[in-house]
């Protein structure tokens, strides 16, 4: 018991850093676009899905110039400052777990209440982060779908007249990929079993 309670903190802060950073890698937003221009003569109808991974929010500018050019910009910052917080939080919960593992092998000789502290804290505010990653992309990915249906009927209007506009459906979808749900998952277990840890470790002292 004394072994694992030992390296749970340890082993759970790398795990939760390493996956913040390697889930990045996963869909954090799926557009679906379908245009039904079945009731116009000769037209066909056109679909499409685009996939967004998480990390391209913070890396790929183009997403912020699409957002800045269909209006939904102040969304997408938001959206963008809760990755970045929960990327380098994943950074921080690797340090501290290395941290942890030469305290463990007694390389660093301390057991300070302010390190038990500094590890709640980072597993709340990965919760946190977690949290407000989740309802920007929602918020996001409403003003999206709100967003491209007006600028493609901007679009289709400026190739055909209005009544052959009123013909054409446009269902855009815009949704939160499987990035999101994990790491919120990932940020409630981290802070459940970081605060147990500390309340274990604190009373055995």
């Amino acid at each position: 018991m004394n072994i694992v309670k030992k390296w749970l903190s340890c082993i759970i802060s790398f795990v939760a850093g390493v996956l913040g950073l390697a889930l990045s890698a996963c869909s954090g937003m799926i557009v679906n676009i379908n245009i039904d221009a079945s009731a116009v003569n000769n037209a066909m109808n056109n679909s499409s899905t685009e996939t967004t991974k998480a990390f391209e929010v913070i890396t790929d500018g183009d997403l912020f110039t699409q957002a800045k050019d269909l209006g939904i910009e102040t969304q997408f910052i938001w959206l963008k400052v809760f990755a970045i917080i929960t990327l380098i939080v994943s950074i921080l919960l690797i340090i501290y777990s290395i941290i942890s593992l030469l305290q463990n092998l007694n390389v660093i000789k301390s057991n300070h209440i302010a390190f038990d502290i500094v590890g709640v804290s980072l597993a709340v505010l990965m919760l946190v982060a977690t949290i407000g990653l989740m309802i920007c992309s929602n918020v996001y990915a409403s003003a999206l779908e709100s967003a491209l249906t007006t600028s493609l009927t901007s679009t289709y209007q400026t190739m055909t007249s209005p009544e052959i506009v009123s013909l054409i459906k446009f269902d855009i979808v815009a949704k939160t990929g499987v990035y999101q749900p994990i790491m919120l998952t990932v940020g409630i277990v981290l802070t459940i079993i970081a605060s147990v840890y500390t309340i274990l470790k604190r009373k055995s002292i």
